[in-house]
């Protein structure tokens, strides 16, 4: 091939398009902390300090403070990754490379490491439309993006979406291998997981000032995505239970009975079984309901109908600690007592109990 010339795979894969976008939006990965551009902060005047932005992506979890790690968890590029790639859903296959896409798809090559062929226009994209989503949604994200140590830039976003690129990576080649499927499918279940705690998250918070008027205290820096429950929408990993005998018996915990219990019916309903945490303590966990119950309150019939059945107080726990540090009320001693020791445990228990209580509590 001469110079400036492609492989015509690539070129009709939008190869001028790319180099075009790449021009427009991407980074390249050595670039200075000047270039990564300004942070995006909700409040224009919000101090930052003078902390390296790549931090938050590159940083182990534990070398991260707790708003840093808070911000963590709730900045993703998943969504936007897929948008671009044109595979909206888990349910949807990843195109193998080389066959043709959609319109207005972006290639990306999972048979390539994440800075080679298509990927770094690819990425640069994704971080694009990342950022503009944060942009539309700023409220909701306002109290970890204005923090002096959170900033984010595209830089940060490219590194947040080449995280993305090695996880969907798995599921790609897991398309192809039993073994990597398995494992694949226990990964998209942690991620719906969290995804639906950060769903449950916006809808406690949506209702804090109806908390204040009810029970005279603000709840607001008690809330983390961190401490909320995991719910289980079918059995326990391992579990010799059916996925048909597990909704048989949420039917039952329901209160299902007559023609809506039937097995037809029951493969058809969906059931949200609620992972207590045991590290955190009843205090908390009556906090969380209460406001739970202040946002289910104000649906609308249809919404609820739409819901699916949320079942509680099955037995169902977990000991799976909390990546960031709870206030002192929300912990429960008892379990810290026994754990705090423990390997897999100790890190992560060394700063529990240091940080009080917000007013009110």
């Amino acid at each position: 091939l001469g110079r400036g010339h492609q492989p015509a795979l690539y070129a009709s894969r939008g190869g001028a398009a790319r180099r075009l976008i790449r021009r427009l939006t991407h980074r390249d990965t050595n670039s200075s902390i000047d270039d990564v551009g300004a942070p995006f902060c909700p409040d224009a005047n919000a101090p930052k300090d003078d902390s390296d932005p790549l931090d938050l992506a590159k940083k182990d979890l534990k070398d991260l403070d707790d708003v840093q790690r808070a911000a963590r968890n709730t900045i993703t590029v998943a969504k936007a990754f897929r948008k671009v790639a044109g595979v909206p859903t888990a349910k949807h296959p990843w195109p193998k490379w080389g066959e043709p896409l959609a319109e207005g798809c972006f290639p990306v090559n999972f048979e390539a490491n994440v800075d080679d062929s298509v990927n770094p226009d690819f990425i640069g994209r994704v971080a694009a439309v990342a950022m503009q989503d944060f942009k539309t949604h700023a409220a909701k994200h306002a109290k970890l993006l204005n923090a002096p140590n959170v900033k984010l830039t595209e830089g940060v976003l490219e590194e947040f979406a080449k995280g993305s690129f090695r996880g969907f990576r798995n599921v790609y080649k897991a398309q192809f291998d039993v073994e990597k499927e398995q494992q694949a499918k226990k990964n998209a279940s942690n991620s719906r997981k969290q995804s639906r705690r950060r769903t449950r998250y916006d809808n406690l918070i949506s209702v804090v000032g109806e908390y204040r008027d009810t029970y005279g205290t603000d709840p607001t820096e008690l809330l983390s995505v961190d401490f909320l429950s995991d719910d289980g929408s079918g059995p326990e990993d391992g579990a010799e239970e059916t996925t048909l005998e597990w909704k048989r018996r949420m039917a039952v915990r329901a209160g299902l009975t007559g023609p809506a219990a039937t097995d037809a019916r029951l493969t058809k309903t969906k059931f949200f079984e609620n992972i207590a945490p045991n590290w955190r303590s009843p205090a908390l966990t009556q906090i969380l309901r209460r406001l739970h119950e202040l946002w289910w309150s104000k649906l609308t019939i249809k919404a609820v109908l739409g819901m699916g059945h949320y079942v509680r107080d099955t037995g169902r726990l977990t000991d799976k600690a909390p990546y960031s540090t709870p206030f002192d009320m929300g912990i429960n001693r008892t379990w810290y007592e026994t754990h705090k020791d423990l390997t897999g445990y100790a890190h992560w228990l060394k700063g529990w109990f240091t940080f009080g209580n917000p007013s009110g509590f």
